[in-house]
């Protein structure tokens, strides 16, 4: 079979993800395997074609996701080059190593065909970069999840198939003389379908650049930012500009010359000069110089590369560090340290940033402006062998062809013809630690360019409770209070992983901290207790950790550590766009008048197929990664959870487990690790062999859960009957309130029925199927459970219907309105809690949320929907009459 003939079958289809898109990395790939996915989304007309637009939406790239085959029963798309990774595997390791193909699975193609057509590709890539047959794996080889599921089915049957057509395919493709891809890559056969895109000529990312001096290697690994439309543009005033700025003139200032050593840390060593300027020119503070080392650390946290194990970082995400967090002294954070500590990050807070702009790198006006200004430029170039050595005497750097990295440095000064730059490779490189780079090679190779003022410290009383005010003027202190808080969340990523980037990422070396720091805080505890709170889909970041920063202070008073598990599920937006995108499409000109209430019901009718198709896959995808956070071999959750056991192994820890709509799901692999008796076996794993680690879960407590009832009878209950789970219960809306809620203004039930009737299979016919998938959260698929029924009625477990009457027993009341109204409502968060401590919290004077109660209760908007609305009286008319 010969190529033409292959990519005759294929009918490859390019259709790429655009360069510098967030769910496009750019790393370098030499595949050495192809990983086989299914797309988990069954929903008709959900084909290749569909999946090529997804890739390039905004849900994919705001949760970084993306591979670079999809494969339907008749055609094929390309989305990345081969040249290039992806975020498919679900480990860094799958990532670097792999190309991803995905099989579609819509209802309406032909399945056996479309196996056939990745069988071919698999074999036909395999054929092209020299990768063995036997390196053709399914993505739970990478992080354990059960994908591709299709072909996984009885015991992998379909997959062992698969694998020996592609065998045989490939025995049969006829291999054409090698051509050498990519710069750096070795000699391959490669069909022009096939052949990797040319990249911009950028610092390769795939490798680790280095520049030799006369002092040694320094490493270059500084990265150009990603475009950012949200980047401010410095804009040049009328300030005088001199026609040159000495380096004489900023030398006298004696700002120290920094030297990373044999590290690639050149961005937080740059923007560490920057600042040791701005506070010794400006504030007259030479003595504590800024630490380099938090700036690199921190930077990583915020570069447009997340989830990956790389070197370097970029100037943005330099920026975005100092901005959040600020920069302590280097005597509170040296070479070596890692964790943002309380004490570091209250040092932190004295170097603040203020205002700062992005300098168009181009505009040599602009960047003289800046620096007259100023004083000092925060840049990064493209850099080559001329700056290995340049002139002793004159500091000049002889502009040569070609790019050995990239590198982070100060601009510090101008003249006619070029730039004076301060470096941080020591005194002895240069002229005393500075050079002088020309025009010509800044406007070929400069990359990013930063101007910054020092902001105002600023000193708080109470950081948590500013903190939860979720409000966008937080400002410089943050960075402190993420500093106390981070102790209780563990933030988690695409595929369950943990998310080192960002405020509040979370690495290997936090979680260590988050176990040590627990059993600190309870050593002198009569009982050590532990709450795992996980999140619902609908539930942004901020407002997650808003909820933990209000309440984290409180529980520990009450003797409960809490952890909440913060989980990147961008359902949020996504679900919003799926269904205004759905109203858009069939909807008349003007919005529906308000009084047509009885057309709701109808109008839900419509939106609900309309939202399925991409709906359902990004549903089935958050479920995924909820689940993946303990499924899989490195997921965030399981990775706590056995540190967790390892150190609770001396101590006697008690659990309790919260869950808020898709966090019922979330949890629902957890409590089997979590309860499951040490050292037996798990059941209903995708794993074989793996072990319980015995923790006693005494209370578990599931808010508007969103998981499908054969979930919880498959993971919670058994483990409620064998008494591993000590309390259990359900707090649910009626189905009154469900029906009298909404979905993001649009849709006119809450998100339980739209789950139940648009995103799970079976889903909602009108007349047909009246009823969707059974949610555990919804009152009426409870009641009609025998099951379930008995459970709760003969109190086995318990079912709190909110909103309910405040005089209840102890936790049994909620008065939750709205499905995402549960973590908000004082009186569920308390009933929750009385479960956990007893019955003797309500009574705290300190109680959570209390003055957030009072407002509600005040406005009236904890009415009950079901109950009857007194009469308005009737207006009436003073009648006088004549005598």
């Amino acid at each position: 079979m010969t190529p033409n003939e292959v990519e005759k079958k294929l009918n490859i289809k390019v259709d790429m993800v655009p360069a510098g898109s967030k769910n496009r990395p750019g790393r370098t790939l030499n595949a050495t395997y192809v990983t086989i996915h299914n797309t988990a989304n069954a929903s008709k007309g959900a084909n290749a074609a569909m999946h090529a637009r997804y890739v390039k939406g905004s849900d994919a790239m705001q949760r970084k996701v993306s591979w670079h085959y999809t494969v339907d029963d008749k055609e094929c798309y390309k989305h990345l080059p081969l040249s290039e990774q992806g975020y498919h595997a679900g480990t860094a390791q799958g990532n670097a190593k792999s190309v991803g193909i995905e099989i579609c699975m819509n209802s309406d193609s032909d399945q056996a065909k479309a196996n056939d057509r990745a069988a071919l590709l698999a074999a036909y890539i395999c054929s092209a970069l020299h990768i063995p047959t036997d390196n053709i794996v399914p993505h739970k080889h990478w992080s354990g999840k059960n994908c591709p599921a299709l072909l996984l089915k009885n015991n992998g049957a379909g997959w062992k198939a698969f694998i020996k057509q592609a065998k045989a395919l490939h025995a049969q493709i006829t291999k054409k003389a090698p051509v050498t891809a990519l710069r750096g890559e070795r000699a391959r056969t490669v069909s022009p379908q096939l052949r990797p895109e040319k990249m911009v000529a950028t610092p390769d990312t795939g490798r680790l650049a280095k520049i030799k001096t006369k002092e040694g290697l320094f490493i270059t690994n500084a990265r150009p930012d990603t475009p950012d439309f949200r980047d401010r543009m410095y804009i040049s005033t009328l300030v005088e500009v001199p026609p040159h700025r000495t380096l004489g003139l900023y030398a006298k200032e004696k700002v120290p010359i920094l030297d990373q050593g044999q590290e690639g840390a050149c961005t937080g060593f740059a923007l560490a000069t920057v600042v040791n300027y701005l506070r010794k020119v400006n504030r007259k503070d030479a003595k504590r110089i800024a630490s380099p080392w938090m700036m690199y650390e921190m930077a990583k946290k915020y570069d447009e590369w997340p989830g990956e194990q790389y070197s370097g970082s970029s100037a943005r995400g330099a920026m975005k560090a100092w901005h959040k967090h600020g920069v302590c002294s280097l005597s509170n954070w040296d070479k070596g340290d890692r964790v943002f500590t309380e004490q570091r990050a209250k040092d932190a807070t004295a170097r603040p940033l203020g205002a700062y702009f992005r300098v168009n790198h181009k505009d040599l006006v602009a960047m003289h402006t800046a620096i007259t200004e100023v004083g000092i430029l925060y840049a990064t170039a493209s850099v080559h062998s001329g700056w290995g050595a340049p002139d002793p005497k004159t500091g000049k750097i002889e502009y040569v062809d070609g790019v050995e990295g990239g590198h982070a440095f100060v601009i510090v000064g101008y003249d006619a013809q070029g730039f004076w730059i301060q470096n941080s490779w020591g005194p002895e490189w240069g002229k005393n630690g500075y050079a002088h780079v020309s025009y010509e090679d800044w406007l070929n190779n400069g990359s990013d360019v930063w101007v910054a003022r020092l902001g105002v410290p600023i000193q708080l009383d109470d950081v948590l409770t500013a903190n939860s005010s979720r409000s966008s003027s937080k400002g410089h202190y943050e960075g402190y209070a993420s500093a106390q808080l981070r102790k209780y969340i563990v933030s988690l990523g695409n595929d369950g992983q943990l998310s080192s980037t960002g405020t509040y990422g979370t690495d290997i070396d936090d979680l260590d901290q988050i176990v040590a720091h627990f059993v600190a805080t309870t050593k002198d505890w009569k009982k050590r207790r532990i709450l795992l709170f996980a999140h619902g889909g609908l539930v942004e970041e901020s407002v997650a950790v808003g909820h933990i920063a209000k309440h984290a202070d409180w529980l520990i008073k009450h003797e409960v550590y809490p952890v909440s598990f913060i989980w990147h599920s961008g359902f949020l937006d996504t679900i919003k766009n799926v269904i205004e995108d759905a109203l858009r499409r069939r909807r008349p000109e003007g919005f529906l008048d308000k009084t047509l209430d009885f057309m709701k019901d109808r109008l839900d009718d419509m939106l609900e197929p309309i939202a399925r198709a991409p709906g359902k896959l990004i549903w089935d995808e958050m479920k995924e990664n909820a689940k993946a956070a303990t499924l899989a071999r490195d997921g965030g959750a399981r990775l706590f959870l056995e540190r967790l056991a390892k150190e609770a192994g001396r101590l006697e820890v008690e659990v309790h487990l919260a869950g808020h709509s898709a966090g019922s799901e979330f949890h629902a692999p957890l409590v089997k690790l979590a309860a499951t008796p040490l050292g037996q076996v798990i059941p209903g794993w995708p794993e074989d062999g793996n072990t319980g680690l015995g923790f006693k879960v005494a209370t578990c407590t599931l808010w508007a859960p969103a998981c499908r009832i054969e979930v919880f009878k498959d993971a919670y209950l058994p483990l409620l009957k064998s008494g591993h789970i000590g309390k259990l219960a359900v707090f649910a809306l009626t189905d009154r309130a469900e029906k009298d809620d909404q979905c993001m203004n649009i849709y006119n039930k809450s998100l339980l029925y739209l789950v139940s009737n648009a995103l799970e299979n079976p889903f909602r016919i009108p007349v047909i199927r009246p009823d969707g998938a059974p949610i555990l959260g919804m009152q009426k698929f409870i009641e009609a459970d025998k099951e379930l029924n008995a459970l709760f009625e003969k109190g086995d477990a318990d079912l709190v219907l909110s909103p309910s009457s405040k005089g209840a027993k102890p936790g049994w009341v909620s008065q939750a309105t709205s499905h995402g109204g549960f973590d908000d409502d004082t009186n569920t968060l308390l009933s929750t809690f009385e479960r956990i401590i007893g019955p003797s919290v309500r009574d705290s004077a300190a109680a959570p949320n209390k003055r957030a109660a009072t407002k509600r209760r005040a406005s009236g908007r904890s009415v009950r929907p079901d109950a009857k609305k007194p009469r308005a009286k009737k207006a009436t008319r003073k009648v006088t009459r004549k005598k």
